[in-house]
């Protein structure tokens, strides 16, 4: 949890002198002589047109910056939760809308994806909020249930267009009807699967801003999914992969493709060749950066 320290200010020392006592006599400035001069009832007038000039400038900045809601109903309860976007930073906008809905999506509760969410998809949706985003698991084996990260996107690119991806074809029949999933584009199969990820492709038209991997976890499952989909990602385009920490595990090293050899380990198939590329060379120019945090780490493309 995020916490502030609300600054403590010294009291006023200006002196405030009013232009006329009850004894004295006007001055020729306050009688209107030797030139103009505004009343008091002028200087609130001037006052209150010049603080609807800076309402209306924050509410198009506002509105500019992709959020424009200052209190709606978000969680799945329909309770109306308040929103106060000027002066949070990225990372906890992430974290306090993340945790206003029920069920509350692991990237935020489990892990600390708010990070990474908060400091490059926030920024990026700012940039372009129509962005093709793809996110590979639905959470159909999540204890909570499938959907919560869709919530989630509904309310923090809600002009972008979103795909999903999952393994689960009945679980996904069986959400189509809680209507949970209006407006988004679902696909279904098995990512390490070439043949269900060239269809995926077919059926999307590729051409994504965004990916995020939070799949089946297997390391040819994302390295496959990588391989293929990389290159169709656009210039300056993220690629999000989550829970990298269970790359080790033995039981998430028995899938293999075409594309990925059983045994492969994404960690240091990918990410450090990519780091060793970006600090030795040499460098293909396909990634700009490779930033990682906990548990996960996410590329951008090159423009």
């Amino acid at each position: 949890m995020m916490s502030s320290t609300t600054p403590t200010h010294d009291p006023p020392t200006q002196e405030y002198i009013a232009l006329t006592t009850p004894n004295s006599k006007p001055t020729p400035h306050q009688r209107g002589e030797g030139g103009f001069v505004l009343t008091y009832t002028m200087k609130l007038g001037i006052a209150f047109i010049a603080g609807m000039a800076f309402m209306a400038n924050m509410s198009f900045l506002l509105s500019s910056n992709g959020y424009t809601f200052l209190s709606t109903s978000v969680s799945s309860n329909n309770v109306a939760v308040p929103f106060l976007v000027q002066g949070k930073d990225d990372e906890e906008l992430f974290y306090n809308i993340a945790h206003s809905f029920e069920p509350k999506s692991d990237k935020v509760t489990t892990h600390g994806y708010h990070k990474m969410y908060g400091q490059f998809l926030l920024p990026f949706y700012r940039k372009k909020p129509n962005m093709k985003f793809f996110e590979i698991g639905l959470g159909c084996d999540m204890g909570y249930g499938p959907g919560a990260s869709v919530a989630l996107w509904k309310t923090l690119i809600p002009d972008a267009e979103i795909w999903e991806g999952e393994y689960d074809a009945a679980c996904v029949e069986k959400t189509l009807t809680t209507g949970s999933l209006d407006g988004i584009n679902v696909l279904t199969g098995d990512q390490g699967d070439v043949n269900v990820l060239d269809d995926w492709i077919r059926q999307s038209g590729g051409d994504f801003d965004v990916v995020i991997d939070d799949g089946g976890h297997q390391n040819c499952q994302i390295m496959t999914t990588f391989l293929k989909l990389w290159p169709l990602l656009r210039p300056g385009g993220l690629y999000f992969l989550e829970d990298l920490q269970v790359g080790l595990t033995d039981s998430l090293n028995e899938v293999e493709s075409p594309l990925c050899e059983k045994g492969t380990v994404v960690s240091e198939a990918l990410l450090k060749k990519t780091v060793d590329q970006l600090i030795y060379g040499p460098r293909d120019g396909e990634v700009k950066f490779l930033m990682c945090q906990a548990e996960a780490c996410v590329l951008q493309k090159s423009e």
